[in-house]
């Protein structure tokens, strides 16, 4: 279904938030400690780069 030219960011902001969401409880259920590192890594600066100027 296309979005509605003024929902199109918002719903790529949302894909962006579920898809690192996803990879983060991937990372935290794996058991390996480096991936999880790099998970919170990416969050962090996914989360600021991307997510949180839109807040």
């Amino acid at each position: 279904m296309k979005r509605h030219d003024t929902l199109q960011d918002l719903s790529r902001e949302h894909h962006t938030a579920l898809k690192l969401a996803l990879d983060a409880r991937r990372a935290a259920t794996s058991g390996d400690a480096e991936r999880v590192a790099t998970a919170a890594a990416t969050c962090t600066r996914v989360f600021a780069a991307a997510l949180e100027p839109r807040a």
